[in-house]
């Protein structure tokens, strides 16, 4: 059971708890109008709040924050100054961490890692093995599948499909339509 109190999550004061942790520990706060499971863990210092769910073995950990209608399923984690937010889905055993975000109704799915700076936004759907690290920002309607690696301060817009074993690498700019598979690297360059 939880004893309700009232926590400022950023815009005043709303009624709020600490989550009680599956080891028994006392977790981070979670406003009444969210949902932290009983199996979820969520750290002393983690924030769930709005409308944002912490389903099935989520974990939030450190100072990581979910907000909005994010709603986190099965093993996924937020880790460090991790934020989910918007109507973003995080499932199966998908990660955010450091300060990685993932924002507006994007998906992420399988073993998808965003991590550093990287900003994951807009409709786009990951799945399978793929890292976005550094400082990169992926948005717009992408898709990525496979095994797939966006690094340094790549920036993805549009409507690009990247699928099984693609690196896309250093200040790389995609923005339009395009579609990279099977082995490509793109070391630099502009697609516009």
């Amino acid at each position: 059971m939880f004893h309700l109190e009232y926590f400022d999550f950023g815009r005043g004061p709303v009624p709020a708890h600490r989550h009680i942790n599956p080891d028994g520990s006392i977790g981070g706060w979670v406003a009444e109008t969210a949902y932290a499971a009983p199996t979820a863990y969520v750290g002393p210092d983690a924030q769930l709040f709005e409308k944002a769910r912490a389903e099935d073995h989520v974990e939030l950990r450190d100072a990581s924050r979910a907000y909005g209608s994010a709603i986190l399923q099965d093993h996924a984690q937020l880790t460090g100054k991790a934020i989910a937010g918007g109507t973003v889905r995080i499932m199966d055993w998908a990660r955010v961490s450091r300060y990685g975000i993932v924002i507006d109704n994007a998906r992420l799915a399988d073993r998808v890692l965003v991590t550093g700076r990287s900003w994951v936004g807009g409709n786009s759907k990951i799945t399978g093995n793929v890292r976005i690290i550094e400082n990169s920002h992926v948005g717009g309607n992408s898709q990525m599948n496979g095994r797939v690696l966006i690094s340094g301060n790549a920036f993805i817009e549009g409507r690009s499909r990247f699928e099984d074993r693609v690196t896309i690498t250093g200040n790389t700019r995609i923005l339009g339509q395009y579609r990279f598979r099977l082995g490509e690297t793109v070391e630099t360059g502009d697609f516009l």
